[in-house]
This record gives C-alpha cells, sequence and structure tokens, in this order.
C-alpha cells in the first residue's frame, strides 16, 4: 500500500476514535494529523468548543481518555492504529484560524469570522475588502454571513507602530452570500478579549511526556 493511502488510513481510523472520545466531553473534532517532527511522529488533534473557547482542562481531558482508547486498541486484536511510537497533541484552533475544509465551515457555523474579498471584486460589487460576521454555513462553494460590518484599517498611536484593525458597522445587508472565488481568506475572527482567563489555550498543546520519552527511545 502506498505511504499516503497507509496515512489516509490510518487518519481515518483514529478519527473515528477521536470523534467518539471528543462528543463524549461535549467537544467538537476539528481535525486530525499526523506529523513528522524531527524523529518523532505526531498524532496532532485539534478540538473546538461551541460557542465559548478550548480550556486546559478540556485538551487534558481529551488527551487523556484519547490516549486511553488508543492503547485498549493496541491491545486488543485489532492491533494498534499507529504502531511506532508517536507523541499526542490536543489543541484548540487557534483565535484566527483559517477555515479550508467545508467540514470547518459546519463546526463552526454561528462563530465570528472575517472575510477577506479580492478587492477588484469589492470595489464592483460595492462591499468592503474585509469584513466581520457571523457564519451561517458554506454551500457549493458560497459562503453564507450574517450581521457583516466593515473592518477598516486605523493606524497606532505615535508610540506604536503599524496598523490595528477595528470593526465598525456600516450598511450592509442582513445577510450576504459570497462565492469563496471571490475571496482571498476566511478565518475566525481574533477576539482577544476571549483570552483572559488563565485556563484558556490558544494554540498550545498538551504533550504527552511519556510518549515523547518512549519515542526517542525507540529512534535511538
Amino acid at each position: 500500500m502506498p505511504a499516503d493511502s497507509k496515512q489516509d488510513k490510518t487518519i481515518e481510523e483514529v478519527t473515528k476514535l477521536a470523534d467518539d472520545v471528543i462528543s463524549s466531553l461535549g467537544l467538537l473534532l476539528v481535525s486530525v494529523n499526523i506529523l513528522q517532527q524531527g524523529k518523532r511522529k505526531v498524532l496532532n488533534i485539534t478540538i473546538h468548543r461551541k460557542g465559548s473557547r478550548v480550556s486546559l482542562d478540556d485538551c487534558e481531558n481529551v488527551s487523556r481518555r484519547l490516549e486511553a482508547a488508543l492503547d485498549e486498541r493496541a491491545n486488543s486484536e485489532e492491533g494498534p492504529i499507529i504502531p511506532e511510537a508517536f507523541v499526542l497533541d490536543v489543541e484548540s484552533p487557534g483565535i484566527d484560524r483559517t477555515l479550508k475544509k467545508e467540514s470547518e465551515y459546519r463546526i463552526f457555523q454561528g462563530e465570528t469570522i472575517e472575510l477577506r474579498m479580492k478587492e477588484q471584486i469589492a470595489k464592483v460589487e460595492g462591499l468592503p475588502h474585509t469584513m466581520k460576521a457571523t457564519l451561517i454555513g458554506l454551500k457549493d462553494d458560497v459562503v453564507s454571513v450574517r450581521n457583516p460590518s466593515s473592518i477598516v484599517e486605523q493606524s497606532k498611536s505615535s508610540k506604536g507602530k503599524g496598523k490595528s484593525a477595528k470593526a465598525v458597522q456600516t450598511t450592509l445587508k442582513e445577510e450576504l452570500s459570497i462565492p469563496l472565488s471571490s475571496l482571498y481568506s476566511v478565518r475566525l475572527y481574533p477576539d482577544l478579549s476571549l483570552i483572559a482567563s488563565k485556563d484558556e489555550v490558544d494554540a498550545e498543546t498538551v504533550d504527552e511526556a511519556d510518549e515523547a520519552d518512549d519515542a526517542d527511545e525507540a529512534d535511538e
């Protein structure tokens, strides 16, 4: 079996197992990736909590339960899904994750997103180049949003450098539908006010130290 096909099958099996574990904790599975970082193989799991932020406890709970489920599978007649030593990382989507897969538009329905339109198309359509809006969904490669507002770049104070983004309400339709082909990017809107709590994490991973040690020993 080609390496790519073998990895696709592995990811598919891990996804089924991880989805059961994660959904039982009231969370959503965003993605499963297998990465090679130097000598270490890394199983990267990204999770999301609807209407809230992923906490450090969420990552730890998922990591602990998924590790147990993978161990149980490894000790069964079916054998391990990933036979090699690996490090398990569980993380949040990050505050400004770019949406690429169709499944991500479903997972992040109702979340606030930032849309960057291609400048020439924005001019023709009479729309802002950059907008903040609530995601309705994606269908037939068309993004639907509600309550859009323009985001304008404003200069910082004389002590600061560069520009800062600020959302400003303008007269736009209550709902908009924009083809993906008209957009440079769609990402989660980075609401920095949500990062106040100590136990909230953003793009921080929970590494399984024991598994990392095992991976190092296996490579020696």
